[in-house]
């Protein structure tokens, strides 16, 4: 089998085809589940015991559940671009549903290294916090 490297060649067989139906299908149910746990954080939040900061909870759940909101959107976006390319074979319905899973991998990978370089200043903390005792 020869490689030309052009992509314009590559198509997608039924094999492909049904994986991709798949993907989509998996990630639309993941972003509906993380919808329902984003609101029931919002709600158990709302309905907790007053021995807590409750204020701080609340803007801490509101802005996890907006975070977790904004990158399901992306991934509910490319379950129904994607479903929906597959069933009338629309090109544009499929660049869109691949853009949309794109920035959901751009911004987990932002967020990421977010998390990551903010738990080392923690850790960094820490350890300067224990050499001053």
């Amino acid at each position: 089998m020869e490689n030309s490297g052009n992509l314009f060649n590559i198509g997608i067989d039924p094999e492909t085809r049904d994986h991709l139906y798949q993907a989509a299908k998996w990630a639309r149910i993941i972003a509906i589940i993380s919808f329902i746990s984003a609101g029931l954080g919002l709600i158990s939040v709302l309905t907790g015991d007053e021995e807590v900061n409750k204020t701080a909870m609340f803007i801490a759940t509101l802005i996890f559940a907006g975070i977790s909101i904004t990158l399901n959107i992306f991934l509910l976006r490319f379950a129904n671009n994607t479903k929906s390319s597959l069933s009338t074979m629309s090109q544009e319905h499929f660049n869109e549903g691949i853009t949309s899973l794109h920035t959901y991998f751009k911004v987990i990978g932002i967020l990421i290294i977010i998390f990551l370089s903010l738990f080392v200043i923690g850790i960094l903390f820490f350890i300067v916090g224990m050499g001053m005792r």
